[in-house]
C-alpha cells in the first residue's frame, strides 16, 4: 500500500502485516490542528494568510480525500517499528533503513527525500513529516492544485527548491527550478538562466 516514486501500490503490503485494530485515534497534534479550522495558530488571522492551510491540516484532508486511511495506518506502523534512536521520530539512518528494506525508489533519492521530508531540518522526521512526504511524492497522488493532496505536494515542492529554508525562493533557487522544468521537458538549459 505504501506508494513511492517509480512504483505502484502494494510495494509494502507484501512485507508489512498490520494487527487488526480500530481506526487510528487522533494524535494531540491532529486534534489541535482540527480545532483551529485552517490550522492557523492563535494570533494569526484568515485575512492575513488568505487560503493558506497548515501542513497538519492538509495532511488530514489529503488522507481523507484519497481514502488513504489504510495506507496511513501501514506507514504509521512502519514508522513506529523503525523509530529507535528517538521516540516518535525517525533518524536519517532509520529512514534509509526503511527505504533499503522496502525498495521503492532509486537509492540516490533516499537521502534527498529525508532532507525534503525533514521540514524543520532537525535531523529527524516526525510522523507527520514522514506521512506527508510519502503522500506528496507518491506517483498516484493526483496533480490537482485545488485539492488538499495537491496543496500538500506543492508545500514539499516549495521546500525542495527553498534550499536555505528561509521561506522565500532566491534567484538561484528559482533558476534551479526553471532548469529542472527545462530538463523534464527535454529543453536545453537557457544561457540567460546561467547569468
Amino acid at each position: 500500500i505504501l506508494l513511492c516514486p517509480g512504483r505502484g501500490a502494494g510495494q509494502f503490503t507484501k512485507h508489512v502485516a498490520l494487527p487488526a485494530k480500530a481506526a487510528p485515534k487522533r494524535t494531540g497534534m491532529a486534534s489541535a490542528v482540527a480545532a483551529h479550522g485552517m490550522g492557523l495558530q492563535e494570533g494569526y488571522s484568515k485575512e492575513q494568510w488568505g487560503p493558506w492551510k497548515s501542513h497538519g491540516l492538509l495532511l488530514q484532508q489529503a488522507i481523507a480525500e484519497l481514502s488513504w486511511q489504510e495506507n496511513a495506518a501501514t506507514l504509521i506502523s512502519l514508522f513506529k517499528d523503525h523509530s529507535q534512536s528517538r521516540d516518535g521520530y525517525l533518524s536519517r539512518d532509520e529512514f534509509v533503513s526503511i527505504m533499503q528494506r522496502y525498495p521503492c525508489c532509486n537509492a540516490a533519492y533516499r537521502t534527498v527525500f529525508f532532507d525534503l521530508f525533514d521540514r524543520n531540518q532537525d535531523g529527524y522526521l516526525s510522523e507527520s513529516d514522514f506521512l506527508g512526504g510519502i503522500l506528496a511524492v507518491s506517483p498516484l497522488t493526483p496533480h490537482k492544485l485545488e485539492s488538499p493532496s495537491g496543496q500538500l505536494r506543492m508545500q514539499f515542492i516549495f521546500l525542495y527548491y527553498d534550499a536555505n529554508r528561509n521561506g522565500r525562493l532566491e534567484v538561484e533557487e528559482v533558476a534551479k527550478m526553471i532548469e529542472h522544468i527545462q530538463q523534464l521537458r527535454g529543453q536545453p538549459q537557457s544561457d540567460a538562466m546561467v547569468d
